[in-house]
Parts: C-alpha cells; structure tokens; sequence
C-alpha cells in the first residue's frame, strides 16, 4: 500500500512538473520570452516571431524571398499580450500527438520565463493537434500574435 501511495506521489509530481507544464504567473514575468512559429508544412514558407524583453523579430521566407522586421514593443504592448494568453488560458491549451503524419504546417508557439527554467509550448502543427475544445482560444492566441508580428495587433 504504501508503494502505491508513493508511486502516485511521485507521478503527480511529474505530470505537474512534466516539460511544458508550468502554469502561467499571476503577473507578466520581466523576462517572458515567446516564439511563434508558422511552418507551411510541404510548402517553403515560414514565419518566426521572437519577442524578447522590449523588441520582437519577425521573419517571414516565401519560398525563398525573405522579409525581416524589428519592433520596439513597450511595456503597454508586452502586457497586452500577456493578458491574451492569460484571458485565453495558454497554459491549460491542450493538444495530443499522433504518428503517421507526413509534412503537415500548422502554428507553435513557445513562452518561456525565469531564466527559461519554466516554459510552455503549445503546437497545431506537424504530428500535434490542438484538441477540437482548445481551438478557440488558440485561434484567439494566434490571431493575436499574428497580428504583432505584422504590426496591427490591436485588444
């Protein structure tokens, strides 16, 4: 019995500590980082947005032509953003992976804080599906991210 009792200890400790599993703070972390990734799945293309303390990169490649733009965000905009993922609840977003998927695009997105000592990743591309209960907030997430990315993002 008291194996059992141990066993489910340490599994919840693992499950709640698992990678990708940390819960977002109340407050916008100084040193949120994020990473949005688009991927055009068989098609060459691609964007990546990283936004890093008060700037973001935005990289778009359409089959080879690419377009780089840098954006000085401000505090307002950093917890703008925040309070998207916190009202859509990024960190409860799940998604499942299955195998035999082959060259399927799709969205990722990567926060990270405390030295990137906790992070959480959420994916709807590849071999990961959001599940059909989560689309709506992410789509909200990546609308919004999106739109940062290309400078219209707006509450």
């Amino acid at each position: 019995m008291i194996r059992f009792i141990l066993f489910l200890a340490f599994a919840g400790m693992a499950c709640k500590s698992g990678p990708g599993k940390h819960e977002l703070p109340i407050n916008r972390p100084a040193d949120l980082k994020l990473h949005y990734h688009v991927d055009g799945g068989m098609q060459y293309y691609f964007e990546d947005l990283d936004i890093a303390g008060d700037s973001s990169v935005f990289l778009v490649n359409d089959h080879g032509h690419k377009i780089r733009s840098v954006k000085m965000l401000s505090g307002s905009d950093l917890d703008k953003l925040y309070q998207v993922l916190k009202n859509n609840q990024f960190d409860q977003i799940a998604y499942r992976t299955e195998s035999k998927v082959y060259d399927r695009g799709g969205i990722s997105i990567r926060l990270s804080w405390n030295k990137d000592q906790q992070w959480i990743t959420v994916s709807d591309a590849q071999m990961s599906f959001v599940l059909p209960e989560w689309k709506s907030q992410w789509g909200r997430v990546c609308a919004y991210v999106a739109a940062i990315g290309k400078g219209k993002a707006r509450e």
